[in-house]
């Protein structure tokens, strides 16, 4: 797998309960391509952003959407550019439960 581009969006709902305009993250801008060869030790990949909640609009509906990410993986192999998706669900830490549970 050649030039791997990957991506995230939190659940389209997410955007309600932050103090952000932007729930889209990409490594798509990255200074050299990210390539994962056979027989090769893998070069660390990772994704990452953080999001700053807005404390007066948690409530009971982020708590269903909060951990839902779609995730995008773009790559060249032998046959061509290739895209896949994916929609996860993030495990999140227990301080971050806690929180939203007090709210």
């Amino acid at each position: 797998m050649k030039n791997i581009v990957m991506s995230f969006s939190l659940d389209k709902w997410m955007q309600q309960h932050l103090l952000t305009s932007d729930v889209f993250t990409t490594n798509a801008i990255n200074e050299a391509p990210v390539n994962l060869i056979p027989g090769q030790e893998p070069l660390g990949i990772s994704l990452a952003r953080a999001f700053v909640l807005d404390k007066q609009k948690i409530n009971v509906s982020m708590e269903r959407i909060y951990t839902t990410m779609n995730v995008k993986l773009t790559y060249t192999d032998n046959e061509g550019r290739k895209s896949e998706y994916y929609q996860i669900q993030a495990v999140p830490s227990k301080e971050l439960q806690e929180y939203i549970a007090l709210k």
